[in-house]
């Protein structure tokens, strides 16, 4: 006969044992200034810079989410949509993408 506490107890370890317990992680991603092509500087967001972040964050696993806050005018239509290409990729591995702007 199967005592039911005892599998409840061991199913409730089991549990315990496999959760992950780390605090997951919300990225910020800053894109200030200008876009254009190539890395950022003091003044201008890269459209490289940014993509390697977010491809930073999209294959980190403790991070959740991304947050992507903007303060830009536009710029180049090329870098934005390497940007857009690096967002969408980040939702299609499950990553849950916020953008806010300033204006």
């Amino acid at each position: 006969q199967t005592d039911n506490n005892s599998d409840n107890n061991d199913g409730e370890s089991l549990s315990k044992m496999d959760r992950n317990d780390k605090p997951k992680k919300i990225a910020l991603i800053n894109i200030v200034g200008e876009i254009r092509n190539g890395e950022s500087d003091g003044n201008n967001t890269g459209s490289d810079t940014i993509q390697n972040l977010l491809f930073q964050a999209t294959n980190n696993n403790d991070v959740v989410g991304i947050i992507l806050r903007i303060d830009s005018p536009g710029g180049d239509a090329i870098a934005s949509e390497t940007i857009w290409n690096a967002v969408n990729n980040a939702k299609e591995y499950g990553k849950v993408v916020y953008m806010c702007f300033r204006w």
